[in-house]
């Protein structure tokens, strides 16, 4: 059903069963008995409407209309406030957000202004409760959309097995509807919601001009063909230089020496490539070309749907506290919001992904053991070791009967090699603390339900490739040392030097880690530098295009309000009734 014809539909309703006045006025006194009457009626239902729009806030709307004695927010006798035309336009704004404006009744809200507004001109009186009806949908779209804007129209765990959801902060929409009535804007008081890093808002910003980007055509199309290396001649350069040009790469109004590909030329491509993460040779090859071909639409979906994560994520990150970008394959070690460390990691391959979540480090494990996880030994070593049992001296390994660090070992001699198997294996695996480990000399423990943590690794080769999603599903880091050494700065026994003494040592030991340090294990495939240009990364475990649906999936077609707690809404309650007394 188009707008148009819910509006008929409102003003039969409203003319069926509302009393018109003599006038073109409507009392205050009139009007807070409208918005009683109305919200009377929905007090027996969970779900109810008004008219054809759905009010999605349900019981916890009466309450606050019951709390304030039924006042109303957005309306006045004399029709609708400020306030109402300016929330039109927030929510109508709400796909800069990634958000979908019909979730928050935008079309209908419009509509319905522009309708009071040419009755207003033609003298025609109202009724009171329909200004209440309108009263009611613009509390439910501030609602609605400023909790999702606090946090998230989608729930994670839904759509994602492998991302636990942090619910460190809730939504305190309720509040905010106080500073839309101490004078402040609507736009202020959603904001307030709204993730508070510049992140975030930098992200709004580049969708906005990717969007103008796209109504203006997009950007020219390189087609496939053979690499191009630096002073090649090649036919696509034109567009390859127009191409970079529309993007920030190179100096507007930059014309191409004909099809040479020159060192500017080669010079821009090397910083497009870092920017989206691929090898930076000034090569154009396969993965370049096909990064080059995203067209601004697809990129306003990337960033769109990196926002929604940022909703999801603690508004406070922790005064010193470790964040780990999978897609990215970064980590930063972050103090009073200064980044302290930088490093490649390694993450979990596409079958074995590393999850989203965050935790409190609680200590670090020097020349460790490594367990063989059961799945490991299932899937892959219990067929090594039958083919050749001498892997266990060769690679220092070793089989034991219990978990503790002193548990006795087996003589692999004594075990039948051709007809054991994983079920019968008659103990567990260990890899012994050396330059050998698979965790290599230092280990980093945040407990959690994945059995994921940080760790050295010998395998050093592989931080210089562009694509590191080669491991289990933990994290192997660059600089552990280094790393170390930011976790144990507040603990005066721990420095560098101690720290490597230990290594050489080879014995194991457990340190604790001094004060709170939260790890953030993150997915983002879209962020800001700094310098503010914006930064993509391929979608290696494919969770854009599954997020990106979930968003557009409509208030109608699923639940997708987050549910406020009973004890936030009543202290949020109780202060309205304190301030109205």
């Amino acid at each position: 059903m188009n707008c148009k014809k819910k509006i008929a539909l409102l003003l039969l309703f409203f003319a069926l069963f509302s009393p018109f006045f003599p006038d073109s006025a409507v009392f205050a006194g009139d009007l807070s008995q409208s918005v009683n009457e109305l919200i009377d009626g929905f007090a027996e239902h969970d779900c109810f409407w008004v008219g054809c729009e759905k009010i999605y806030a349900g019981r916890k709307l009466v309450e606050f209309y019951r709390m304030r004695f039924f006042q109303p927010l957005w309306v006045e006798a004399k029709g609708p406030t400020q306030w109402a035309r300016e929330l039109s336009d927030t929510i109508s704004d709400a796909e800069s957000h990634g958000l979908v404006p019909e979730d928050y009744h935008a079309v209908c809200v419009r509509e319905w202004l522009q309708s009071l507004d040419q009755r207003a001109k033609n003298a025609t009186p109202v009724a009171g409760k329909e200004l209440a009806g309108l009263e009611i949908v613009l509390t439910d779209a501030f609602l609605n959309f400023g909790s999702h804007l606090s946090d998230g129209k989608v729930d994670p765990e839904s759509i994602y097995p492998e991302w636990l959801a942090g619910k460190e902060h809730q939504a305190d929409v309720f509040e905010a509807l106080h500073h839309v009535e101490d004078q402040e804007s609507v736009s202020s008081a959603l904001k307030r919601l709204s993730p508070p890093h510049s992140d975030y808002w930098g992200l709004v910003r580049e969708a906005r001009w990717l969007q103008t980007a796209e109504k203006a055509g997009g950007w020219p199309v390189l087609e496939k063909g053979k690499k191009i290396e630096p002073g090649d001649r090649d036919q696509r350069i034109a567009n390859l230089a127009r191409r970079l040009e529309l993007q920030g790469y190179l100096p507007h109004g930059f014309a191409a020496d004909n099809d040479l590909y020159d060192e500017t030329l080669e010079n821009a491509v090397k910083k497009f490539q870092a920017n989206h993460g691929l090898e930076i040779d000034g090569v154009i090859g396969k993965n370049t070309l096909r990064e080059l071909n995203v067209q601004p639409g697809q990129r306003r979906i990337q960033i769109l749907a990196n926002l929604e994560r940022w909703r999801w994520l603690p508004r406070f990150l922790g005064q010193k506290h470790i964040r780990v970008n999978t897609a990215a394959f970064q980590l930063e070690a972050v103090e009073n919001e200064e980044v302290k460390l930088e490093m490649r990691v390694i993450v979990g391959k596409d079958f074995q992904k590393t999850p989203v979540f965050s935790k409190r480090m609680r200590y670090l494990e020097i020349n460790p053991f490594w367990n063989v996880p059961r799945s490991i030994f299932k899937k892959e070593l219990i067929y090594d070791l039958k083919k050749d049992p001498e892997l266990l001296v060769k690679d220092h390994y070793e089989i034991v009967t219990g978990w503790g660090d002193n548990s006795p070992a087996l003589d692999p001699a004594t075990i039948d090699w051709s007809r054991v198997n994983a079920a019968t294996f008659p103990g567990r695996v260990r890899q012994k603390p050396g330059p050998w480990n698979a965790l290599g000399r230092i280990k980093f423990m945040f407990p959690n339900q994945f059995h994921v943590y940080m760790h050295d690794t010998p395998s050093r080769r592989l931080f210089r490739r562009a694509h590191r999603a080669l491991s289990h599903g933990c994290i192997r880091l660059e600089k552990p040392v280094d790393l170390a050494v930011f976790v144990l700065h507040d603990d005066p026994k721990w420095d560098r030097k101690k720290i490597e003494k230990t290594i050489r040592d080879g014995k194991r030991k457990i340190v604790g880690v001094p004060g709170k340090i939260t790890v953030h294990l993150m997915y983002f495939t879209s962020w800001m530098e700094d310098n503010g240009e914006a930064q993509f990364r391929r979608d290696i475990y494919e969770r854009d295009g599954v997020l990106w649906e979930a968003l557009n999936r409509s208030a109608n077609g699923a639940p997708v309000v987050p549910v406020m707690e009973d004890a936030l809404f009543e202290a949020v309650i109780g202060k309205q009734a304190d301030l109205s007394q």
